[in-house]
Formats: C-alpha cells, structure tokens, sequence
C-alpha cells in the first residue's frame, strides 16, 4: 500500500481474488477516474523550454527495442519470438497516435490502490504524466483478461480503435519486462 493512503495495489491477483460484482465495480470506478483524467485540459502539463512534456511515440519505443534492447533480448529468445516481437516493432512504429491528451503515465498495480472490501481508493504517482495516447494509460488494464478489459473498456466509453492501441501497448509494456526480466535475470 501507500502510506499516505489506505489499501492495497490492485495486482491481478487480488483483483481476481474478489467477487465478480466487486471486480466490475473497481472497473467501472476506475474507467470514471481515467476519463475524467483524460478529459483535463492539456495545458496542465508542466511545460518545459516552451513545449509540453510528451510520452513517446510507438516510432520511439520501435526504435528504441532496435537500436538498443534487441541485440540483447533476440539471442537469449527462442527465434520465432524474437521474429514475432520483430514484426510487433514494425507494425508499432508504424502506427500514428493521438499524442494530446493528458496522462497518468505509469500506469500499474502498485499505482492502482483498493480498500480491503474492493473500493478504489487512490491512482498514485503521478510522476511521469505528461500528454499521450490515452491508450497507453489504460492498457495495464489488459493484466486482468481480456473479459476484465472489455468491461472496463465499456465503461470508460472507449471505441475499438482506443481498444487496440491499447492492446499494443500492452504487448509493448510486455515486451519490455521479458527485456527487464532476462537483464536482472
């Protein structure tokens, strides 16, 4: 938890340790939280030499994987996974974003904290918002399932296209702890 406030990070394991009606509410309580966050007006952001503080785009996560990760994680990966975290890159950087909405920015259970009877009771650290994809602030959203995901997305209001970027997100949010995860072994 958070000393400051009481409860507990919401990991997927305690959410899927409440009862169904329990989870759909910290869904639907939370999807209220990021659409209001979401909806803020972008010139809140801190401001730094004249120009907002922005998230990466997918071109700048692409290019970091391959100027930097992949020469690391593609020799320690069976090669079809490699191949298919590859093709992944591609596509992503590819992919063109709205960047000017205002996000959280480090989206995870540990910033997503709930009561013991499963009341949300605070989204912490706000350390890194900046303007982005709003996508990218709900795709931590995916570690619950995809049921979860869909019942969240439904009450935040999002379209298909918010769905799967941030579904890409996700597999980029991924793709970065298998790299976390063979560096610190």
């Amino acid at each position: 938890g958070y000393r400051l406030l009481r409860g507990e990070a919401l990991t997927p394991a305690l959410f899927r340790a409440r009862p169904l009606e329990v989870q759909h509410s910290i869904l639907s309580r939370f999807a209220d939280f990021f659409r209001t966050l979401h909806a803020l007006p972008r010139d809140i952001v801190s401001v730094m030499g004249g120009i907002p503080l922005t998230d990466w785009t997918p071109a700048q996560y692409a290019k970091r994987y391959h100027e930097v990760r992949r020469a690391f994680v593609a020799p320690r990966i069976p090669g079809a996974l490699a191949r298919d975290i590859d093709g992944f890159y591609e596509r992503f950087a590819a992919a063109h974003v709205p960047m000017d909405t205002v996000i959280h920015g480090d989206v995870r259970s540990g910033h997503l904290l709930v009561t013991p009877d499963g009341v949300p009771s605070g989204v912490i650290d706000f350390g890194y918002s900046e303007l982005g994809d709003s996508a990218r602030d709900v795709s931590f959203f995916w570690s619950y399932g995809e049921k979860s995901m869909r019942a969240f997305m439904q009450a935040y209001g999002a379209d298909e296209a918010v769905i799967e970027r941030s579904r890409s997100h996700f597999v980029r949010f991924l793709a970065d702890q298998l790299h976390y995860g063979i560096r610190d072994g």
